[in-house]
């Protein structure tokens, strides 16, 4: 009897060992110079990210293509790929999409035009679409309420003029409708989300001489404007993401280049664009892209005294904690892993080398990091209301490359810390035991995924969320142990079940 109790707890632990939070450092290398990079997290709990790979050819002149890499859990390679057309590609931003597949969207040289190009989670082309118009995407490809993709981006509308472009597609990536909106000062955009009425937030920027402002665009479902707002500050401001947020306002993070109160800025916005509040931190010069927590807390990540940060605030932009990691790292894109941590990336400065960090829940990598001080100024940003012009334009066609095995390095330092549980994520399991069907009620979720796995961690089963009751058929499981693993996003909850027959 002693001997199977101890089976079972064994057991027990090795299921709940599989969700623990794993945290590493990795540096990914290959035999070119990297270009711009960007990652993200999976729902199964991998890592993708993209690259330029530049070369030179024969002829002395650089050619770039989309580098693409899975990575597991712990940092270590799944598959690389290179994605090569007949000029110079670009796939960045990549995205999960509902059906488990990755988005990427980035420049041709063709025309600089957006390029849309969908791949599986095995690295298989799966389509690729060149706009006809539109050019300058900065930011991810937002898959919309019906499976759709908004890109933002320029519209160029003289030699010298440009203005901001937001673009719409079906679920494979087929030209719907697009728009440009400015005047003779305006230009091209970082970021577009859909909003909670299925409208859209974009951004954009006017130049007046030296000072450049960002604005922002709220538009309906099919593009004509609501509002649109100019912020202004002295000298550059470069706007990365936005959030809606649950009073239906937005959060916006941008970094302030130049000027009184340099560094990064949190702007909380009413639902007119008006401003709720809005804060500098001086000590991040390089701030860039933010994640609001489902308890409303802020996640940002950018750069400072020569590492990389990552700072997490509450709701209204005070400062929780700060960590930096690694030296002579420019921080990129910052994503929430599907253990509750962090994901990150960073390029140094010889362009030769990426970074991937993958944090627990508060921060930590087991790495190289440390705890900084940070301080916070209370700016004053004046806001003004903006007229512009619509321009509706685009079209789309199929753009060919071809798909190839790439070899890469990595150098990893990582660990396993003790799993982090949301304990506040109530739910109902039934029946447990089970014998053919399993049933749980998740009323509090909105949107996530659940995994079922075996003792040794295999995945045997996993689907969507909905929300109230849903009803599992596990006739095919074996009698034993199993967990199942709950996922919104950002957080996760785990429950042991036991089919018996």
């Amino acid at each position: 009897m002693k001997r199977s109790i101890l089976s079972v707890c064994f057991l027990i632990s090795v299921v709940t060992n599989c969700f623990s939070q794993t945290m590493f450092q990795g540096r990914y290398s290959g035999g070119f110079e990297i270009g711009s990079s960007t990652s993200t997290a999976m729902s199964d709990g991998s890592i993708v990210f993209s690259y330029e790979i530049i070369t030179t050819t024969s002829g002395g002149q650089p050619d770039v293509n989309i580098g693409l890499t899975r990575i597991d859990s712990m940092g270590n390679f799944i598959w690389s790929k290179e994605y090569s057309g007949n000029a110079l590609e670009s796939g960045n931003f990549p995205k999960e999409t509902s059906d488990g597949n990755i988005i990427l969207v980035g420049p041709s040289s063709l025309g600089d035009r957006i390029l849309l190009t969908k791949i599986d989670m095995s690295g298989n082309l799966m389509w690729s679409k060149l706009a006809t118009v539109g050019s300058y995407p900065n930011s991810p490809a937002f898959q919309t309420h019906d499976g759709g993709f908004a890109v933002a981006g320029s519209l160029q509308t003289s030699s010298s003029t440009f203005d901001t472009y937001l673009y719409r597609t079906d679920s494979t990536g087929n030209f719907l409708w697009g728009f440009g909106y400015g005047d003779s000062t305006t230009a091209h955009s970082k970021f577009v989300i859909e909003t909670s009425d299925h409208g859209f937030l974009l951004s954009g920027s006017i130049q007046i001489f030296t000072q450049e402002d960002f604005m922002l665009i709220k538009t309906d479902s099919v593009g004509t404007i609501e509002w649109a707002k100019q912020y202004e500050r002295p000298q550059l401001d470069i706007p990365y993401s936005a959030h809606q947020t649950g009073d239906g306002g937005y959060l916006v993070s941008f970094n302030g280049i130049g000027g009184t109160n340099a560094g990064l800025y949190l702007m909380k916005l009413f639902s007119d664009g008006t401003i709720d509040w809005v804060k500098n931190y001086p000590e991040i010069f390089a701030g860039k892209y933010s994640k609001i927590t489902k308890n409303g807390d802020i996640v940002v990540v950018g750069s400072g005294l020569g590492s990389f940060v990552l700072m997490k605030t509450d709701s209204m932009g005070n400062i929780i904690w700060d960590k930096k990691y690694s030296n002579r790292m420019t921080a990129a894109t910052l994503d929430f892993a599907s253990d509750s941590g962090y994901v990150m990336i960073a390029s140094n400065p010889t362009f030769d080398t990426l970074m991937i960090v993958k944090t627990d829940v508060n921060g930590n990598s087991g790495c190289e990091e440390v705890s900084g001080s940070i301080s916070v100024v209370y700016p004053t940003i004046t806001e003004m209301d903006v007229v512009l012009n619509i321009t509706p334009t685009g079209g789309s066609s199929i753009y060919n490359l071809v798909e190839s095995n790439l070899q890469m390095n990595v150098d990893l330092c990582n660990t396993t810390s003790v799993p982090d549980v949301n304990s506040i994520r109530e739910f109902e399991l039934f029946p447990n035991p089970a014998n053919e069907s399993l049933s749980f009620n998740f009323n509090s979720y909105q949107t996530g995924s659940f995994y079922v796995v075996n003792i040794l961690g295999d995945i045997l089963m996993n689907g969507n969320l909905i929300s109230g009751t849903q009803n599992l058929d596990v006739s095919a499981l074996k009698n034993g142990i199993y967990m199942i693993k709950f996922f919104d996003g950002e957080s996760s909850v785990n429950k042991k079940f036991i089919i018996e027959r």
